[in-house]
Parts: C-alpha cells; sequence; structure tokens
C-alpha cells in the first residue's frame, strides 16, 4: 500500500509539474504575442504620425510603402479621388499602373466605389472579372489585395500584390495599417479639393471683374457715341411740328428700350430650358445650318439658375458654331445620367487646332467651365478635324418647393 501511495505521489508530482511548465509556456506565448501586438500597433500609430508630417507630394507614394509594410508584398499602386475621379497617383517600381484603367471592370475601382476590400489572395481564378486579374499575372504577381482608403468615405484605393499567396494575417495587418491612414488622407484630399476650388473661385472672380470692367468702358462708349444723336433728335422734336416731334420722341424712346434690354444679362427668362434650346436650334437653322434637337429630359424638377446654366452652355457653344465652326450638321440633346444632367452640343465642323483645354474655344466657354465647376459640374470640349463635341454634366439639384398660402 506504501509502494501504491508513493507512485500515485510521484505521478501526481509529475504532472501538476508538467502542467506548469505547460502554463508557463502558454503565458510566455499570450505575453509574447501581446508585445507584438503592442509593437505592431506602435509601429502603425508612427506610421501615421510620420504620414501625417509629410508634404502633400510625398504623402501618396509614403502611403504606398507603409502599407505595403505589413506584409510580405512585392508591389503596390496607390489611386486617390480628385472631384470624382479616380487616377493613380503612386506606384512601386515594377507595378503594371500605367496598363490598368479604372473604370468598372477594376478591382481598384471596385473596392473605390464599394468601400470593401477586393482580394485574391492564393491565385486568380477562372473567369475572373477584373482587369488586375489579367494585367497582374503578366508581370508575375499571382495574388493581390485591394482596400479603400479614407472611410467612410472611400478618399482613394490601394493594390498590394504579391508573387506568392498572400497571408490573410498579412492582409488584416495592412487593413489595420490602411484604417489607422485614413484621417490624414480624407484631410489630404479635403485640403487638395479646397485648393482646386480656391484656384476657380480666384480665376472666375479675375474674369469677373475683367468682363464688369470691359462692359462699363462698352457701355460708356456707347453713350458716348449715342448722346450726341439723341440730344440732336430732342432738340429736332421740341422745334418740330407736333406730328413730327411725335415720331421723333417714339424712334428715342425705341432705341433707349433697346439699350436697357440689352444691358440685361442672358437669362431663359419664364422660358421652359425645352423652349430655350428650340430656340437655339432655330437660330441654327436661320444661319443657314441643319440642327436637330435629338431629346430632352423632363428639366421641370431643376431649379431655375441650373436650368439657366444649362442653356447658357448651349447659347455658347451655339454661337462658337455659327461665327468659327463652318459646320453642316448640328445636334442638341438634354439627358439624365444619374444625379447630374448632361447636354451635349455636337457639330460636323472644321474643329479647333488645339483641343486640350477648353480656353482654346473662345473666353465664353471658358468662363462656363468654371462656373460649372463651382457647382459641382464638368465642361469637356472635344474638338477635332470632324467636329466638336461639348459635354457639359451639371448636378441635378432640385428645385426648392415653394408653400402655397390657403385662401380662406
Amino acid at each position: 500500500m506504501a509502494n501504491i501511495a508513493a507512485d500515485l505521489s510521484a505521478s501526481s508530482s509529475d504532472f501538476w509539474r508538467k502542467r506548469s511548465k505547460a502554463l508557463e509556456a502558454e503565458l510566455a506565448e499570450a505575453r509574447r504575442r501581446a508585445e507584438a501586438a503592442d509593437a505592431e500597433q506602435r509601429r502603425i500609430a508612427d506610421g501615421a504620425a510620420r504620414v501625417a508630417r509629410l508634404k502633400p507630394a510625398e504623402l501618396p507614394a509614403e502611403i504606398g510603402r507603409l502599407v505595403a509594410s505589413a506584409g510580405p508584398f512585392d508591389a503596390w499602386i496607390v489611386a486617390l479621388s480628385e472631384r470624382g475621379d479616380l487616377r493613380v497617383e503612386a506606384a512601386s517600381p515594377g507595378a503594371p499602373a500605367a496598363a490598368l484603367v479604372l473604370d468598372a471592370r477594376s478591382a481598384l475601382f471596385d473596392s473605390f466605389s464599394r468601400t470593401t476590400p477586393v482580394s485574391r489572395l492564393s491565385g486568380t481564378p477562372p473567369g475572373a472579372p477584373y482587369c488586375e486579374d489579367r494585367i497582374f499575372p503578366r508581370v508575375g504577381f499571382s495574388s493581390y489585395l485591394c482596400l479603400p482608403l479614407g472611410l467612410p468615405f472611400a478618399s482613394g484605393v490601394i493594390a498590394l500584390a504579391a508573387h506568392q499567396s498572400i497571408d490573410p494575417a498579412a492582409a488584416r495587418r495592412a487593413e489595420a495599417m490602411a484604417a489607422q491612414l485614413a484621417p490624414t488622407i480624407d484631410a489630404f484630399t479635403l485640403r487638395r479639393e479646397m485648393r482646386t476650388q480656391h484656384a476657380l473661385v480666384q480665376s472666375l472672380a479675375l474674369r469677373l471683374y475683367g468682363a464688369i470692367d470691359a462692359e462699363r468702358a462698352r457701355i460708356a462708349r456707347d453713350l458716348h457715341d449715342d448722346q450726341a444723336q439723341l440730344m440732336t433728335a430732342a432738340r429736332i422734336a421740341i422745334e418740330a411740328p407736333r406730328p413730327k416731334a411725335r415720331r421723333i420722341l417714339r424712334e428715342i424712346e425705341q432705341t433707349l428700350r433697346t439699350r436697357l434690354r440689352n444691358l440685361r444679362p442672358a437669362t431663359i427668362g419664364r422660358a421652359t430650358l425645352k423652349a430655350s434650346l428650340e430656340g437655339e436650334r432655330r437660330r441654327l437653322i436661320d444661319a443657314g445650318l441643319e440642327a436637330r434637337l435629338l431629346r430632352v429630359a423632363d428639366a421641370r424638377a431643376l431649379s431655375r439658375p441650373l436650368q439657366n446654366v444649362c442653356w447658357q452652355v448651349a447659347r455658347e457653344a451655339v454661337s462658337n458654331i455659327i461665327r468659327h465652326a463652318r459646320a453642316r450638321h448640328v445636334e442638341l440633346s438634354l439627358e439624365r445620367a444619374g444625379d447630374f444632367v448632361r447636354l451635349k452640343v455636337i457639330d460636323d465642323g472644321r474643329g479647333a487646332r488645339r483641343t486640350r483645354r477648353t480656353e482654346n474655344l473662345g473666353m465664353g466657354l471658358s468662363g462656363l467651365a468654371e462656373r460649372v465647376a463651382l457647382i459641382g459640374g464638368t465642361l469637356r470640349v472635344d474638338s477635332q478635324a470632324g467636329g466638336t463635341c461639348v459635354v457639359a454634366e451639371i448636378p441635378a439639384l432640385p428645385r426648392a418647393s415653394r408653400g402655397r398660402k390657403r385662401k380662406r
């Protein structure tokens, strides 16, 4: 019995020694993991602080390097949003950034638009839908991960590519790093948008004051030229017989009314936008051109200022066609495209020699492009030897509702 008791005691001691060693090992592993997690958090925080201190021109490339350092990634591409368009800002050597088209078929664009990760962690499956699934393997990358930058509203996106399969833990670390950088990225894109808008406001203000000065000079010149004629006519009316005096005074009144009407800004007044565009079509026909109004979306829900901007763009484009294009056929259209109204004016004229900027097609369209940009829209001019296409996309802000008072 004594031997059995001794054996049991020895077995129990051995069991607890082994158990104690196992617990010590588990505790040491837990401590190591906690220290590694703390070190990773410090590294992420230090990286985010370093990025926040960078100059704007250096920030996209440093974001790519920092997020890529979270795992064994071999290449990266950073694309950021600018006025709603996604464009590549920086890329690592060897990354196929030039071959990418950032549209609906791109994993980068899909991750950006849906603000969710898109990944191929272990190779490309058959029939994969994205252009990256074809482009990345051509340069040796079998796996990639796309992460939105800046949340809850994406300010950009990063693609991380690897020659081998991407470890899910590395993907999680990269996602954590991207999330930590979100405030810095959002601030960067907002500051850039603010600088762009500020430059537009400055440019528009300079053009506005220049136009005001030119208009004042024109009015002063016209008044100076016409004053003598009007005074002479008034003197003749005073000295002439009554019937002739009435006729002269009516002519003076009509001249003054015409002058005042010409001083008023060009607006559609009480007319509908469709009727105003139809008026531009008739103006083209009167100038000897064939003109068609293809389709006109219902614009009654638009505010009057936005309808006026649409008409002013069409009016300026039509004026350019009549004066310069030497066109034979012109097409006008107005359609809804999601939250925007798209106005198109297309002609088959000689186009412009230099076409990359709207300024080359005159001060009128250039000033309108800035005005459209200030309300969140875009105005593009594609002009070549075969003709010109003017496209204005203007946000379809709803007309303010007006309550009607009930009659008692």
